[in-house]
């Protein structure tokens, strides 16, 4: 019988460095995949311009992590995204393809950073994500995850074209 490999400490999985990990992930992802330069902007949590948008998207660490990853767009930076996911066509802020493509970023995202952490490469595996958009009106009660007293939770939060883009929640059992 094998033994279960011990959970990533807390202090490693949200270190400096990890964190900057999930920062090179979401500018290669964007840059690459989106053809759009971000930039990483302080996050201060329930400040008046922080999003609470109606499109959410949230992906399940399973493994040698308990946790999870999710992301809160703005009604058009989610169809600014579809649309470059789209090849610049233009979409309709209320079609299916803006939920669609929120789900994929959440999950290119949470993928991409995963894989470059040793630790959890191998042993840490993703759920599907599971997507919230609300596509025909804005719910003001969606709110970002708070930190619950069983989680450890990490905010970034990332801009580009000088719009309010993304915000990004890393969550992990404590």
């Amino acid at each position: 019988m094998t033994r279960p490999e011990p959970a990533v400490p807390a202090t490693e999985l949200f270190s400096h460095d990890n964190l900057l990990r999930m920062d090179e992930t979401v500018k290669e992802v964007f840059g690459t995949m989106l053809g759009m330069d971000v930039a990483t902007r302080p996050c201060p949590l329930c400040e008046e311009d922080c999003i609470h948008g109606p499109h959410t998207a949230h992906i399940g660490f399973e493994g040698v992590i308990s946790g999870h990853c999710e992301i809160h767009l703005s009604r058009n930076a989610s169809a600014a995204i579809a649309s470059a996911m789209l090849g610049g066509v233009e979409v309709d802020a209320q079609s299916d393809a803006v939920c669609d493509a929120v789900g994929e970023l959440c999950n290119m995202l949470a993928g991409g950073w995963k894989d470059r952490l040793p630790s959890l490469s191998a042993e840490c595996h993703i759920t599907v994500p599971v997507r919230s958009c609300d596509l025909h009106k804005h719910d003001p009660g969606s709110q970002p995850i708070q930190a619950a007293a069983e989680l450890q939770v990490s905010h970034r939060s990332y801009t580009f074209g000088g719009q309010h883009l993304l915000e990004l929640t890393l969550a992990r059992a404590r």
